[in-house]
């Protein structure tokens, strides 16, 4: 049988085996990963290698990647780290994960920085001065504002969000309308900023979804004045889609 010393020293072999692996092709390197996941489970957070080995097996086993980056979302950790830090797994240890899907599994980058967004502003709703009970406001993009300075690592992931959206209508048009029309069904005020926003950029193609946000009274009344970005992109949508709106369209 195996001792403890000599358990210790496989890891250590699995583990430099693995490092040298430019990136993961073969399943057994996947089944390899797992056990030393299983071993070092209660310090996998720290470890610079584990998000070192997921990221190389984004190219043939992205599906996999995306269960292992979700399984370390701890909701338990976010309202103690108001900077964000582990708001997405690994930003820390090895954020070129993210950077790697983004480039080369764009869709399924997109399906998990999504994810996140709906687990990390679950239950984090606060109560906000101007914005309606029926809408809800949380606490880890309630500063967001569109910039590009990424102050925090969250904002660029959302931001890189919104610019998928907006990048693929022409391709994916009834898949980004279908996400436009989930999002905008939403109570969550980060998901009316990703739609508002996708829709000001592409005012053409999507008057239809302006128009019919603009209508909405309960809509309008409830999040107008909810922050300032909102009520900056609620008459940034007005301006830029109102000339595709036809004559009826615009009286009312």
């Amino acid at each position: 049988l195996l001792n403890a010393e000599s358990i210790q020293d496989l890891d250590k072999l699995i583990i430099d085996f693995l490092w040298v692996r430019r990136s993961f092709i073969y399943k057994e390197e996947i089944l390899l990963v797992d056990y030393c996941i299983t071993t070092n489970r209660q310090t996998l957070k720290d470890q610079y290698w584990y998000f070192y080995f997921i990221s190389k097996a984004v190219d043939n086993y992205s599906d996999w990647v995306i269960d292992q980056v979700l399984s370390f979302i701890d909701n338990s950790d976010i309202v103690e780290h108001a900077s964000g830090e582990n708001y997405f797994p690994g930003s820390v240890r090895y954020d070129l994960i993210y950077d790697d899907l983004w480039e080369k599994k764009p869709d399924k980058a997109y399906y998990l920085v999504k994810s996140i967004i709906k687990i990390i502003t679950e239950d984090q709703i606060i109560e906000w001065y101007g914005l309606e009970k029926a809408f809800q406001l949380d606490s880890v993009f309630y500063l967001f504002e569109g910039d590009r300075t990424e102050t925090f690592y969250h904002y660029k992931q959302l931001n890189l969000l919104i610019d998928f959206l907006s990048d693929n209508l022409r391709d994916e048009t009834e898949f980004v309308r279908k996400e436009l029309s989930e999002y905008l069904r939403s109570s969550k005020v980060t998901h009316i900023i990703i739609a508002l926003s996708v829709i000001s950029k592409n005012p053409k193609e999507l008057y239809d979804f302006g128009f019919e946000f603009l209508t909405n009274q309960k809509k309008m009344s409830g999040l107008f004045e909810a922050t300032q970005y909102v009520t900056y992109l609620i008459k940034l949508t007005l301006k830029d889609c109102f000339e595709q709106f036809t004559r009826e369209q615009k009286e009312k």
